[in-house]
């Protein structure tokens, strides 16, 4: 496989080196912005290192783009590879922030890309082989999961050292993913950070817990020496070390101690670990594998919601859901739908009052037009007193009702005295062949008024209720026209 780079983290080294040592791979492009970077890439096949990263859009010999970097020009490419259709090998970064993951899951969701995170420590053999002592329950009953880190302050001071919140945010996420790893799914998450002042952390402590899962709990403070780093699983009847002690760089050392020979070192072999360029290399051919952008999404999660715990000092619950298109939409449509429903019945309140306010027709005119009893032009042919067919249908339905119904039978009022004279007696003689008591007397010729706004509250009423039908249609098209769940599911799968 063709690869080309984008952006300049050093972290990524290990990969292309990985990538440089196997036959079948190499990185043919590169958009760099540290020379220093630039410089550590291989040299035999030559790295063609471009300016912008535009630039590799066009190339089809590219069949995967590494991103490293947190800067906004290298998560916006990120975003255009992925909605060109290209996979993308995502190395996570705190400073990327929860929102970037996000967007770059709505772009994936909008093609058929896919995003691949790079976790370095999964696929390191030591861990590796700890995670196989654990599968073996070789431990026992795991009890809890501890880490304890030590950075040198981030300014390179020695003679007050102090955390910034970036450090233990950067920290976190690693060591999040390397949790959840080894101990589970977590969903609660209580945070607290020890501030010296504005200046920075002197403590940051992390606890993760949920139902069914062993506590684990991360605290980090600064030194004026060498970094370290250390985890350790206690079970019921051993625990688990591993340790680092020149900090992020260094080699993980594992070591075990337990009460029974099935806690030996010696029977856990570490070469046997994947290695993640051929993880890597499944995920870019499509097979479901972990760790996967889900999991990816659940560490960012979790910095994040540290962040709400220590605002609100209190434990933050999780509630772990795959962000796609799909759930976006269906908020959207939810909001839509709550939306129509309060506009409708405002509108609804507003018609009546316009109703009320603005309608100046006598009481007359309102009672015998809410029964149907009002003949105007359109019932008679133009100029003339002749009933049209459907002025005959009318009178027919007025007649039948003509004496149950105590309102009187109206005619428009024209201009033509002489033609509503002649249209009154043309009523009442059609009228009268239904035998209806006091026929002449109840058929009057009257001056009709708030025809132009009993026209327009007849089309506001129909403008009202449009955009809620329209609505609940689309609701009913969707369900009809539900498109294959079968991507969906794989996903939820996979994400177990």
């Amino acid at each position: 496989m063709n690869f080309a780079l984008i952006g300049d983290d050093p972290a990524i080294l290990p990969l292309i080196q990985q990538i440089t040592d196997a036959p079948a791979h190499q990185l043919t492009h590169a958009v760099v912005v540290d020379p220093q970077l630039a410089e550590r890439l291989p040299r035999t096949p030559p790295v063609v290192v471009v300016e912008r990263w535009e630039d590799l859009l066009p190339i089809e010999s590219i069949d995967a783009v590494i991103v490293c970097g947190s800067d906004k020009a290298t998560i916006a490419a990120s975003r255009q590879f992925v909605s060109n259709g290209r996979p993308i090998l995502f190395l996570p970064r705190a400073a990327q922030g929860l929102e970037a993951i996000y967007e770059l899951t709505l772009s994936r969701d909008e093609s058929t890309a896919s995003l691949i995170p790079i976790f370095f420590d999964r696929f390191d053999p030591q861990v590796a082989a700890l995670k196989s002592f654990l599968d073996r329950n070789a431990l026992g009953r795991i009890l809890h999961l501890q880490v304890e880190a030590a950075l040198a302050p981030a300014d390179g001071s020695s003679d007050r050292a102090l955390l910034s919140p970036e450090q233990v945010d950067e920290r976190l996420l690693r060591d999040v993913e390397l949790l959840r790893n080894l101990g589970g799914e977590y969903n609660q998450v209580t945070a607290n950070h020890s501030k010296a002042g504005d200046s920075g952390l002197v403590m940051a402590n992390v606890t993760l817990s949920a139902e069914g899962v062993p506590e684990s709990s991360w605290s980090m403070k600064p030194t004026t020496g060498d970094p370290t780093w250390k985890l350790t699983i206690q079970g019921e009847i051993g625990s688990a070390t591993l340790t680092a002690d020149d900090g992020q760089d260094g080699r993980l050392q594992l070591a075990f101690g337990g009460e029974n020979d099935e806690t030996d070192i010696d029977d856990v072999d570490p070469t046997k670990s994947v290695a993640l360029i051929t993880h890597l290399e499944r995920a870019i051919q499509g097979d479901s594998v972990r760790p996967n952008w889900t999991d990816l999404t659940r560490d960012f999660e979790i910095v994040e919601a540290t962040h709400r715990s220590i605002a609100r000092r209190r434990t933050i619950d999780l509630h772990f859901e795959t962000t796609s298109e799909r759930s976006v939409f269906k908020s959207q449509m939810t909001v839509a739908g709550c939306g129509l429903l309060v506009l409708t019945l405002f509108s609804l309140l507003g018609l009546l009052a316009a109703g009320a306010l603005l309608d100046n027709r006598d009481p007359v005119q309102v009672n015998s037009e809410s029964v149907g009893f009002v003949i105007d032009d359109g019932d008679f042919k133009p100029g003339s007193a002749k009933l049209t067919s459907s002025g005959r249908d009318h009178l027919a339905s007025i007649s039948k009702r003509l004496s149950q119904v105590p309102h009187s039978v109206l005619i428009a009022k024209g201009d033509d005295r002489e033609l509503d004279n002649q249209r009154r007696d043309a009523v009442i003689a059609r009228l009268q062949q239904s035998r209806s008591p006091n026929v002449e007397r109840r058929t009057i010729i009257f001056e009709l008024r708030g025809q132009t706004v009993s026209l327009l509250m007849r089309i506001a009423r129909v403008v009202w209720v449009i955009p809620l039908v329209l609505f609940l249609t689309l609701q009913i098209l969707l369900f009809v026209a539900k498109p294959s769940s079968e991507r969906g599911s794989q996903q939820e799968r996979d994400s177990q």
